[in-house]
């Protein structure tokens, strides 16, 4: 008898050492570093593409954004809002490029931070700024919840 609980320990230990070591680097939700790393790639690409479609599936339904402009008004969204505002931006004739420095990610519980300065460029408007998305795991991928923009600078190279 005492051979079986010894026996049972040791397994238990095993079975419970590994599954500590293959989840270690994941949330609940399978949210990773590397995961969100691809999605903010795709975040980007979907946007110089100008591949709305794309980019929409990307923002959760609950969503809420904040944009902050270069003359200092703040403006809160719903998806929906968003997304409106964000169509026109895409169309192919406005030249749309965005490009993120110094990304940097801290993984929570379920959800991601992901931190950056981001360079926002069309046919004839650039600025750049501090944001902040907050991205969670669903079924369907990650998705951005929460975007803001903690502020807004003109760049001096306006016509891109």
């Amino acid at each position: 008898m005492r051979k079986f609980f010894l026996l049972l320990a040791i397994t238990a230990s095993i079975l419970l050492g590994t599954q500590a070591q293959s989840s270690s680097p994941r949330t609940e939700t399978g949210l990773t570093h590397r995961a969100v790393e691809r999605f903010m790639t795709l975040w980007l690409a979907t946007q110089n593409r100008h591949d709305f479609g794309g980019y929409s599936r990307m923002y959760a339904t609950d969503f809420v954004g904040i944009k902050r402009t270069t003359s200092g008004n703040t403006k809160r969204f719903t998806r929906k809002s968003w997304l409106n505002d964000r169509r026109p931006m895409m169309a192919p004739s406005r030249h749309l490029h965005i490009t993120a420095e110094n990304i940097r990610t801290r993984i929570h519980n379920g959800w991601a931070e992901v931190s950056f300065d981001q360079y926002f460029r069309t046919k004839n408007y650039g600025d750049w700024g501090p944001k902040i998305l907050w991205v969670r795991a669903t079924k369907s991928g990650p998705q951005v919840f929460h975007e803001e923009l903690r502020a807004s600078h003109p760049l001096p190279d306006a016509d891109c």
